[in-house]
């Protein structure tokens, strides 16, 4: 999955956003699951940047982009760098 986030990444803009944001959060997944906290938070902060080039000031937008940085902070606390 952290490989599919990375070549739609690299796809940009050729690529959509939407689904480079949706494998960076199951990177993000994948690597809490496996105890990796740092690379979920790596991962998660990237799934905001992507976010953050196409969200609008719709409600869902912002509502996500919140998400995501819930689950950022949340990644850093299970780091222990929170």
């Amino acid at each position: 999955i952290a490989a599919l986030a990375h070549h739609f990444a690299e796809a940009l803009p050729v690529g959509t956003h939407a689904a480079a944001v949706e494998f960076a959060v199951q990177a993000a997944d994948e690597a809490i699951h496996a105890c990796a906290y740092d690379d979920a938070v790596r991962h998660l902060e990237q799934a905001v940047r992507w976010h953050d080039d196409v969200a609008t000031s719709a409600p869902a937008d912002v509502e996500y982009r919140c998400e995501l940085q819930l689950r950022v902070a949340d990644a850093y606390r299970q780091a222990g760098r929170l």
